[in-house]
């Protein structure tokens, strides 16, 4: 039997893991490090208590970040998207045991869709956005994101829903998401090498 896992809130992320950094406006680039670090392990066997919650920590994250997360996950046979607490299935494919990242094709596309809105400016460059003195669940500034599953909720149009699924087309793949894999490795040496890039100058 497998053990019950723990749920994340905004309050927890505040007390936890943000709290010990309010004494200035912006994190150096080790407390920046630090955050990170600390809200892949706390996700890595936890998922968020609600939408409000994954976007609250979306905040706080970065591409690259997020992938640690889907490894971290992934690694603990838990599916990729931090709102879900499946555990991901095992597949047997020329003799080799492989898993999912995700529980399903929806969750993969959840996600995918997220960390496509994640800014890649550096989390010690952004100003207040791990402050605890004030939140407002309607934040509504560059750090902000819609997740899929509140656009399908709204009924948005049959048009919009083709636009933004488009690029998703390559994960109608088996159960297995090989495409899933490799489209989010890619993605990782993209990030990597932009970064790499941007450290140049």
């Amino acid at each position: 039997m497998q053990p019950m896992m723990s749920v994340i809130s905004i309050p927890l992320i505040q007390k936890e893991i943000l709290q010990p950094h309010q004494l200035h406006e912006q994190l150096s680039l080790f407390e920046a490090q630090m955050v990170e670090s600390a809200i892949v392990s706390m996700l890595s066997e936890s998922f968020c208590k609600n939408e409000q919650t994954l976007k609250y920590l979306a905040r706080l994250l970065s591409p690259m970040s997020y992938l640690d997360i889907i490894n971290a996950r992934s690694g603990n046979k838990i599916c990729g998207y931090p709102l879900c607490h499946e555990r991901i299935s095992e597949n047997l494919s020329d003799g080799l045991l492989t898993y999912s990242i995700y529980c399903s094709k929806f969750h993969s596309k959840c996600s995918l869709y997220l960390i496509r809105q994640l800014p890649q400016i550096p989390l010690n460059e952004r100003s207040g956005v791990h402050s605890t003195s004030y939140y407002n669940p309607s934040f509504n500034d560059v750090y902000n994101v819609d997740l899929l599953e509140e656009l399908i909720r709204n009924r948005i149009s049959t048009a919009t829903v083709t636009s933004l699924t488009a690029d998703f087309e390559c994960l109608e793949v088996d159960d297995i998401h090989k495409d899933e894999t490799t489209l989010l490795d890619e993605y990782s040496v993209q990030v990597t090498t932009e970064k790499n890039s941007c450290m140049k100058y």
